[in-house]
């Protein structure tokens, strides 16, 4: 609640923001409102990443930061464009994102949630409404054996009380006729410290984008997962991860 009471002391002296659309703007305008201070909002969509960045290297006067931070940017795009460039629309891997404690839950094709899939070059199975593409929907079990999706990436619900769907989806009978479970295709989106796939969707989805580009065609990518979440955990969150660390953040993921 914006409206409690908040001592001056503890005010910060610019807050920013991250979103795409107007109902996190009005948020924002009432939160600047009430708090009487600068409410910098930016843009969330993970496509303008680069010119996110020069805009708070500008207004941080940190330009130098900054240029890591794009550099580092556009090499993932530059990187995953160059693999998804040459795979046909066609052979593009139908993919679902399970969410939920049943893995009933998911993102429609054109939400902000599966945007990730996009532009990995996946093709995502739950197609919808336009009008219903907007965070998390929930499916039956029926529409997804219709789907039948070669590859499913389960992503953790801890507020649920539910680590994830991922053994519920490997084990139980009514998932077992789908293509991606006979064929060992179930994967867990790492979420140490956050969700890679669209939780909060923030840079997190960077590394993101290239482990799910790495499982989906692994016979076509260049790099080595395990470095990049190395290089990316070191550039944005200043940790140096060992390898112990990876088995445990990359456990069930690749």
């Amino acid at each position: 609640d914006w409206s409690s009471d908040v001592c001056s002391s503890d005010l910060p002296d610019i807050i920013l923001a991250m979103g795409t659309d107007d109902s996190s703007i009005s948020e924002m305008d009432k939160l600047q409102e009430i708090l009487n201070i600068p409410v910098v909002m930016v843009d969330g969509d993970i496509r303008n990443t680069s010119e996110t960045y020069k805009f708070l290297g500008e207004l941080f006067d940190n330009k130098e930061r900054a240029h890591e931070l794009i550099s580092y940017t556009e090499k993932v795009f530059g990187d995953v464009n160059e693999i998804v460039d040459k795979i046909p629309e066609s052979e593009r891997v139908k993919i679902y994102y399970a969410a939920g404690p049943a893995g009933l839950e998911t993102g429609l094709k054109g939400s902000g949630n599966t945007e990730t899939i996009d532009i990995a070059g996946g093709n995502n199975v739950a197609v919808g409404p336009k009008e219903e593409a907007k965070g998390r929907t929930e499916v039956t079990m029926e529409q997804v054996l219709n789907w039948d999706p070669e590859l499913i990436i389960v992503v953790p619900s801890k507020s649920t009380g539910v680590k994830s769907s991922y053994e519920l989806i490997k084990t139980d009978e009514s998932w077992q006729h789908i293509q991606a479970v006979k064929n060992g295709k179930v994967y867990e989106t790492p979420y140490m410290p956050f969700n890679w796939f669209d939780k909060p969707p923030s840079i997190n989805r960077l590394i993101g984008v290239k482990w799910l580009t790495y499982i989906m065609y692994p016979n076509e990518v260049n790099y080595d997962i395990k470095e990049e979440a190395k290089d990316f955990y070191d550039i944005f969150y200043h940790i140096n991860l060992t390898d112990e660390d990876l088995d445990i953040i990359l456990d069930n993921s690749i």
